[in-house]
Parts: C-alpha cells; structure tokens; sequence
C-alpha cells in the first residue's frame, strides 16, 4: 500500500463550456457560494485540497473535468510549505 499523498491544484477552464456555466457547476459541486467560486478562477492556480490517495484523487479530478475545471495533480513527497520559515 502506498503512502503517497497528492493535491488538487485548480488551473481554470476546460474547452468547450462557458466560463459562467463552469464556475457554477463548481460551486455546486464543491458546495460554495457561487462568488467564491468565481474568486477562486481568477486566483488561479490555486489548492483546492491536499492529502489524498491517489484513487481519491483520480476521482476528484474526474468529477472536477466533468464539471469543466482543469485542475492538476501534484505529489507531496517532494513539496516543502517553506513561508513561515526565518533565516533570521
């Protein structure tokens, strides 16, 4: 079993659906209000959620694609949250 964790990163539109259309789908989906779906297209690219197997991932990026967002996937073994730190 692998302990390889991953996370959504929303990149914007899919082809072929206005970009209204899309955003709504999005908030329905994700549960939101519909302006907070459209700030997070324009603060593109931006986490959408972290820490998933890589079937859930699979599965959220398929329901992200149907909707009409483009979204990326990354690993987190590599990946390192360096804001908070100081070199002071």
């Amino acid at each position: 079993m692998s302990n390889i964790t991953y996370r959504i990163i929303l990149e914007g539109y899919l082809p072929g659906k206005g970009e209204f259309y899309i955003e709504e789908d999005f908030a329905k989906v994700a549960q939101i209000p519909l302006e907070k779906a459209r700030a997070l297209f324009k603060s593109c690219p931006v986490k959408l959620t972290e820490g998933l197997s890589e079937a859930d991932t699979e599965k959220y990026i398929a329901i992200m694609k149907k909707v009409g967002a483009k979204c990326a996937k990354e690993d987190m073994r590599n990946s390192f949250d360096l804001d908070h730190l100081s070199v002071v």
